[in-house]
């Protein structure tokens, strides 16, 4: 019996194996890139200032595949004065939590949260008091006096939630 170094093919039919083996490869990992739903986009408006200007590039991926935790940016599908919009807004709150806010303060399941990101410039009067189901997140922008968010529409279903923020660039320089 032969080893396998001993048994040869025509070069040509090497090159020609290599070559569509590589095609393949790189037909895959495209249409793997596009399975997966890596998207990028370009924040408008000034809801999630400081943290998103006006301008900044994301890259997003879909949400089933990163999972969704507190804390997460996320573009969700929100119903704006009655305008279909696509947005961007941060997890404060998931499914079966009870998010107090009382002023500035954010409270989930008792416990007041960090929120580093948080921004106001001036004082707030929110007051609110309620606990999500099972498939809702309640989501805030973190320029809180300026953005429309779950304080104002409530919360948001899971299948609103279209795509989970990977990365942000500032088109600024």
């Amino acid at each position: 019996m032969k080893s396998l170094h001993e048994k040869s093919i025509p070069k040509p039919l090497f090159i020609l194996t290599l070559f569509c083996v590589s095609m393949a490869s790189l037909a895959t990992g495209g249409m793997t890139t596009i399975k997966i739903g890596i998207q990028h986009g370009i924040v408008s408006g000034q809801s999630m200032e400081k943290t998103l200007s006006n301008g900044t590039k994301l890259l997003l991926i879909n949400d089933d595949l990163k999972g969704i935790k507190r804390g997460d940016i996320v573009s969700i599908l929100a119903y704006i004065n009655g305008k279909r919009s696509n947005i961007m807004k941060r997890v404060i709150a998931l499914p079966n939590d009870t998010i107090e806010i009382i002023g500035t303060n954010v409270y989930v399941n008792g416990n007041l949260i960090d929120e580093p990101y948080a921004y106001y410039s001036g004082s707030s009067k929110d007051s609110l008091s309620l606990t999500l189901h099972e498939d809702e997140y309640f989501v805030m922008g973190d320029n809180r006096l300026e953005s429309q968010d779950s304080r104002h529409f409530g919360p948001v279903p899971k299948e609103n939630i279209l795509q989970v923020l990977l990365k942000a660039k500032n088109s600024r320089k």
